[in-house]
């Protein structure tokens, strides 16, 4: 019988791994496989040996090893592959299928990339970025995968409507585009919240001529709104494009007279809730006013309406 022999705890511990790095060739020899668990269950030395908590560096305690039984030799690589094979199979079968962590990813995906590009669309109005840096922009950040989900057009990202033809009517010498006094004041009214304590809409309406370019004779005539009391909150009635003002203003101002006549004399219903709409002012200046009332230039003599001597 083997005299007992007293070790120190480094001594266990190197002996320990003397014993357990007697599996590492097997398991580097299987591309790293899994071992079976049968292997391990061969040894009893672990179990065998009693560890001290003692911090002491004379501790030392008495240990009795046991002989660990080789692998059969006759085990070839094809059972040991098998083995192997059957585990990973079992264990691949053993997982669950659900596949509600996925929808949940696909789900959070694309409530990201609908974020962004709202916040795209709205840095792009903000700083008035042109749509021809916008696509720019976007075909840059499609090339990553994480915004491959982001529009390619900047239109569809501003989500810019066609223009209806059906609202585009020639006014000589040039065209005119009627946007609709109602669609303005639906598409306005929600941002005046409590701003309106009386169920009235006080329209004030402008209208003037600019050029749009120094080098062309091509010029605007819009007609723009806006409801009491947010002068900032401007939209448009109406859009006259020409190399030259309109001919006749009575068809220039058509479109909007007609209409504005119309809710004027019926109001608009919003929400369950019907508004009187008002026309509060109409903003032009001499030129503008002299081509609308169809009278004189403010240089030309006798110019002013409301003076009854001549001058």
């Amino acid at each position: 019988m083997k005299k007992s022999v007293s070790l120190s705890s480094r001594t266990k511990r190197r002996k320990i791994k003397e014993e357990l790095d007697y599996f590492n060739p097997l398991s580097n020899t299987y591309n790293h496989h899994i071992i079976p668990q049968q292997l391990f269950l061969e040894s009893n030395l672990l179990n065998e040996i009693p560890i001290s908590n003692s911090n002491s560096p004379n501790c030392q305690d008495n240990i009795s090893f046991t002989t660990v039984d080789r692998l059969p030799e006759e085990l070839n690589e094809s059972q040991h592959f098998d083995f192997f094979n059957y585990n990973i199979d079992s264990l691949q079968s053993s997982l669950p299928t659900d596949t509600s962590d996925t929808d949940d990813s696909n789900n959070l995906l694309s409530s990201t990339s609908f974020m962004i590009s709202n916040e795209l669309a709205q840095w792009a109005i903000l700083y008035n970025i042109s749509h021809i840096s916008l696509n720019a922009l976007l075909s840059i950040l499609r090339k990553h995968e994480c915004f491959i989900t982001l529009p390619k057009s900047s239109k569809t990202l501003l989500q810019t409507k066609p223009i209806s033809l059906e609202n585009m009517g020639v006014v000589d010498p040039g065209k005119y585009y009627h946007f609709g006094l109602k669609n303005g004041i639906v598409r306005h009214l929600p941002y005046y919240n409590n701003c309106i304590l009386e169920q009235e809409l006080k329209l004030v309406i402008g209208i003037d001529g600019l050029p749009i370019h120094k080098s062309s004779s091509l010029q605007f005539w819009p007609i723009l709104a806006y409801i009491r009391p947010k002068s900032d909150l401007v939209f448009p009635v109406g859009l006259y494009c020409g190399n030259q003002k309109p001919s006749d203003s009575n068809d220039y101002l058509k479109d909007f007279v007609d209409e504005a006549k119309y809710l004027v004399l019926n109001g608009i219903q919003l929400k369950d809730k019907l508004y009187k709409v008002k026309i509060d002012a109409i903003c032009c200046d001499m030129p503008a006013r002299s081509f609308v009332l169809k009278i004189k230039s403010h240089t030309g003599y006798n110019s002013c309406p409301r003076c009854e001597i001549e001058g």
